[in-house]
C-alpha cells in the first residue's frame, strides 16, 4: 500500500495541463514508476515535444505537495557547508579549480571529493557508473556529508553520459524531421509541411528511448533508483517556495550546478565574477529576443519571453524586447545584465558587453555540447564575460528550458541562489540541462523585492 505522500504526489503528476500531458503520452507504449522512493512515484515516459508551459492551475497539486514537504524545514538559501565540490583526481587543473573556488566560498575542506576520471568531457555509460556514481554515492553515506545539497562539479568532470543505444537508420531519419522542424515551426509555422513532418515522426521512437544525459542532471538522481531512459519531471518545477523555507528536493534528490569553461582560470572566474556583483548594486540592462511567433509548437515559448519583458519593465532595468526573427546585431547589446533569446544554433553572436553579474540563456539545440571550446553560446559567453548560464549537452527540445517568465522572475527576486532559482524553474531531471555558475550566486540580492534593499 502506498503511503498518502506517494498517492498525493501521483496525483499532482496527473494534473499538468493537457498540453504537457498530450506530449508526455504522445510517444508513450507503456506505464512505469519512475523511481522506486515513495516521495518521487509518478508516471514517465521517454519523450516529450515542445509544448506549452503548464498551466499554474494544472501545477497547483505538486506546489501543494511540495509545499507539505517543506513543511518542516525551516533553513533559508543554501549555504557553504551544504554544497559538496567534485573534481576530477587525475587533473591537476581541476583539483586547482575545486580548492580556488573552496577558498572563495568558505567551503569546509571535507566537502571536497576527487575521484580518478577520464579528461575528455564525454564518458560512457559504464564509466560513469563504475568511476563516479558509485564512489561518490559511497562518500554521500559517510559520516558529516549527511547536510550535503548541491553538488558542484568543476573542470576537468566530464560533462555528458554516452548514449548506450548505437545509431540506427531510425535514428538519422528522426534527427533529419526534428532539424527540418525546428526551421519551419520558426521560419514558417503555417507551413502544411509542418503537420505531415509530425505525423511520420510520431512513428518513429528510437530517439526517445535514448539515455544521453548531462552528468550534472543524472547526478540529481544519483541516490534514487529510476530508469535511465528519457527524462523525469521535476517535481519543484513552479513551486511557490517562500524563503525561509528551504529550497529542497524530496528526500534523495540533489542540486547540481557546474564551475566549468574554456579554460580553468574562466571557471574560476565564474565564481570571482559572481562574488564581486554580490558587493555591489546590479546595475545593466535586460535584452530579450523573441521572434514575434503567435501561432504553432514554439509559440508558447515566443510568449514567454514577451512575458518576461513585460514584467521585467516594471522593475528600474531598461528592457529591449526584440521581437521579430532578427537577432540582435554585434554592439546593439551594452552593459547585458540579463539576456533571454533565441535561435542561432551553435554559433554565438556576439552582440554583447556583459554587465557585472550578467546572467544569460540562448535556447538552442546544442549550447553546452562543449564548455572548453567554441562556437557554441555557453563556453563562448563564458569566455566574453558572462557570470552564469543554461544549456543542453545535446538535442534537449525546447520544453526543457526553464521558462524566460518564470527563470527571470526567480532571478530579480534576490532571495534564491542561483541553483535554487534554477531548480524552481527547470521541467526536467535525469535529461541533459546543465546550470554553468557558482551555485552559491545571490543575483539581485541587495535589490530584490523582498529583501527591502537599494535601488540602482
Amino acid at each position: 500500500m502506498k503511503s498518502p505522500t506517494a498517492r498525493n504526489f501521483r496525483a499532482a503528476c496527473m494534473t499538468m495541463s493537457p498540453p504537457l500531458r498530450c506530449a508526455t503520452v504522445l510517444r508513450m507504449r507503456h506505464h512505469r514508476t519512475i523511481l522506486h522512493h515513495p516521495r518521487w512515484a509518478c508516471h514517465h515516459t521517454t519523450r516529450v515535444l515542445p509544448a506549452s508551459r503548464p498551466s499554474p492551475h494544472g501545477w497547483l497539486g505538486i506546489a501543494v505537495v511540495v509545499a507539505i514537504l517543506l513543511a518542516t524545514l525551516g533553513a533559508s538559501a543554501m549555504e557553504p557547508h551544504e554544497v559538496a565540490i567534485l573534481a576530477n583526481a587525475d587533473l591537476p587543473a581541476s583539483l586547482d579549480v575545486a580548492q580556488r573556488y573552496r577558498q572563495l566560498r568558505h567551503v569546509p575542506q571535507e566537502n571536497l571529493i576527487a575521484l580518478p576520471l577520464p579528461k575528455d568531457e564525454t564518458i560512457d555509460r559504464d564509466q560513469y557508473d563504475r568511476l563516479l556514481a558509485t564512489p561518490l554515492r559511497a562518500w554521500l553515506t559517510q559520516p558529516g556529508h549527511a547536510q550535503i545539497r548541491c553538488i558542484l562539479l568543476v573542470y576537468g568532470v566530464p560533462l555528458r553520459i554516452a548514449s548506450t543505444y548505437p545509431e540506427s537508420s531510425e535514428h538519422a531519419e528522426v534527427k533529419r524531421i526534428d532539424d527540418r522542424l525546428d526551421r519551419l515551426e520558426i521560419e514558417s509555422p503555417l507551413a502544411p509541411e509542418i503537420e505531415r513532418l509530425r505525423k511520420q515522426r510520431d512513428q518513429l521512437t528510437l530517439l526517445g528511448r535514448s539515455d544521453l544525459a548531462a552528468v550534472d542532471s543524472e547526478l540529481t538522481l544519483l541516490r534514487l533508483d529510476h530508469p535511465l531512459r528519457g527524462w523525469l519531471p521535476n517535481p519543484l518545477f513552479q513551486a511557490k517556495v517562500a524563503p525561509p523555507a528551504q529550497v529542497q528536493l524530496p528526500p534523495g534528490g540533489l542540486f547540481t550546478a557546474r564551475l566549468d569553461g574554456p579554460t580553468p582560470d574562466l571557471a574560476v572566474a565564474l565564481a570571482e565574477r559572481a562574488l564581486a556583483a554580490e558587493a555591489q548594486v546590479p546595475r545593466g540592462r535586460v535584452y530579450i529576443d523573441a521572434r514575434g511567433l503567435t501561432q504553432g509548437s514554439y509559440a508558447p515559448f515566443d510568449e514567454q519571453m514577451r512575458r518576461a519583458a513585460a514584467r521585467l519593465r516594471l522593475l528600474p532595468y531598461p528592457v529591449t524586447l526584440e521581437n521579430t526573427p532578427r537577432l540582435f546585431g554585434p554592439g546593439e547589446c551594452p552593459e547585458a545584465l540579463l539576456y533571454y533569446g533565441w535561435y542561432r544554433l551553435g554559433h554565438y553572436l556576439d552582440a554583447f558587453d556583459w554587465a557585472p553579474g550578467a546572467i544569460a540563456i540562448h535556447l538552442a539545440s546544442s549550447e553546452a555540447t562543449s564548455l572548453r571550446r567554441g562556437p557554441y553560446w555557453c563556453p563562448e559567453m563564458i569566455r566574453d564575460g558572462v557570470t552564469a548560464t543554461v544549456g543542453p549537452v545535446a538535442e534537449p527540445y525546447a520544453s526543457a528550458f526553464p521558462p524566460a517568465d518564470l527563470f527571470l522572475a526567480r532571478i530579480v527576486e534576490g532571495q534564491y541562489t542561483l541553483v535554487e532559482a534554477y531548480f524552481l524553474t527547470l521541467p526536467h531531471l535525469s535529461w541533459r540541462m546543465v546550470l554553468v555558475g557558482d551555485p552559491l550566486y545571490r543575483p539581485f540580492l541587495r535589490t530584490g523585492p523582498g529583501n527591502g534593499g537599494e535601488q540602482p
